[in-house]
């Protein structure tokens, strides 16, 4: 276990030193913009990525790895491709997580800017968020322990384009007024998240597997 957190903080300093930045940025960007134009529901569209734009840095730890050649080196150290595996699933989830928190604090902002009618959709919108990011990186980390970071790149865009449009659509159904309100009732919700939590145990396995029989490069 402190093998694996290891790999996980020298993952989540990677990324904070090249990639957080960009995250903080649009934070404050979107920060500002309701105080220019108005908190209302379009605001919500940021708030829904937070969570998959941190847990797609997670491909940023996969870029440095490739180029310093860290696999082989880590490997001749007393790590296992066990835990290899399993420490980029504990940094994807803490970037999820880390992801939550700025949307939470992301949501109260916006409500103290007068769009109190949003507050109470934080719980839906952080159990949605965990679920996608979730499901992004159950899909994404496989391909990548397979085919490599560079080889990945078109198959993570293009996860990124279905993942982007599937929010994009629930997004337009979850605005007041719209006509197309849907309500997911409780068994629903329940299977989606089991359904999902199925998935990312499949894909620690896929993951374990594959990575256990590729030559290190």
């Amino acid at each position: 276990m402190n093998t694996i957190w290891a790999l996980v903080k020298k993952d989540l300093f990677l990324i904070w030193k090249y990639s957080a930045k960009i995250i903080l940025l649009l934070f404050v960007f979107y920060i500002v913009l309701p105080l220019i134009s108005g908190a209302d529901e379009s605001t919500l569209t940021f708030g829904s990525m937070l969570c998959i734009l941190c847990t797609a840095m997670q491909v940023s730890s996969f870029t440095l790895d490739e180029a310093a050649h860290w696999n082989r080196y880590v490997l001749s150290a007393p790590v296992t491709r066990k835990q290899l595996v399993w420490s980029k699933y504990a940094s994807a989830f803490a970037l999820s997580c880390i992801g939550e928190a700025l949307l939470a604090v992301y949501m109260l902002l916006v409500y103290l800017m007068g769009a109190e009618e949003l507050l109470p959709m934080l719980p839906e919108m952080l159990l949605t968020g965990m679920l996608i990011s979730l499901l992004f990186f159950s899909l994404l980390l496989p391909i990548i322990f397979r085919l490599g970071v560079e080889r990945a790149r078109i198959i993570f865009i293009a996860v990124c384009a279905v993942v982007g449009a599937g929010i994009a659509v629930m997004q337009i159904t979850m605005l007041p007024g719209t006509g197309t309100d849907i309500v997911v009732p409780a068994w629903g919700a329940a299977a989606s998240a089991a359904a999902v939590l199925a998935l990312a145990a499949l894909s620690v396995w896929i993951s374990l597997t594959v990575f256990g029989k590729r030559e290190i490069e």
